[in-house]
């Protein structure tokens, strides 16, 4: 992502709160290119992504905040949940083990 400032009103929005950037304003833009040889015989596709300061620091934030939780994760009861997986063969499901909905370590 690059920190950028709005040289006239922008025609996207931020992706998250829907809010319009005009003229001074800082954003950030996040562009993705790349070469796509399933659908269209190698054509290059590309999308543009605009992001307000505001939404950026709340999403790092929540990051953090849950990396922070992760690390000191005491596996409470009320949130481990038992994960399900397939018998081989067979189309019936089985319990395969005890997952925590926090972390989501094995428990």
């Amino acid at each position: 992502m690059k920190l950028k400032v709005a040289p006239r009103k922008l025609k996207k929005n931020c992706i998250y709160c829907n809010c319009s950037f005009k003229k001074g304003d800082p954003y950030w833009k996040w562009r993705q290119v790349y070469k796509d040889d399933y659908i269209g015989n190698g054509k290059l596709l590309s999308w543009t992504e605009n992001v307000c300061p505001r939404c950026k620091y709340k999403e790092e934030d929540r990051e953090r905040r849950s990396r922070n939780l992760q690390e000191r994760c005491q596996h409470p009861e009320h949130m481990i949940e038992i994960q399900y997986s397939y018998i081989p063969g067979e189309a019936v499901m089985h319990p395969d083990h005890y997952e925590c909905r926090i972390c989501r370590k094995w428990v």
